[in-house]
């Protein structure tokens, strides 16, 4: 899992979110998701990129001040899990 000092809250309100923008509709909550979202595009400490859209690789987190350069099944899964509420919250901005 991603190891930044705030990943754990990242973590939770990352999902809770975006279920709460889903169901409210609350541009607050839309905009608290997309900050997680871009915390995996470089909007970290580090302001490196963590996941790779092309191949669904994610780094495994940002520890001691540096990238890991491993990538694991965890991250990839985390990645992708934000990557297709991602997806789904876009299509959803379409349709209203």
């Amino acid at each position: 899992m991603v190891h930044n000092r705030n990943v754990h809250e990242m973590h939770m309100w990352g999902y809770h979110e975006f279920e709460a923008y889903i169901i409210t509709r609350k541009e607050k909550y839309k905009k608290m998701f997309l900050d997680c979202c871009a915390w995996f595009d470089g909007k970290s400490q580090l302001g490196e990129r963590i996941y790779n859209r092309l191949n669904g690789a994610c780094r495994d987190g940002i520890k001691d001040g540096k990238l890991s350069k491993d990538c694991g099944a965890e991250s990839a899964i985390e990645a992708g899990s934000v990557e297709l509420r991602r997806i789904i919250l876009q299509e959803q901005s379409f349709k209203y």
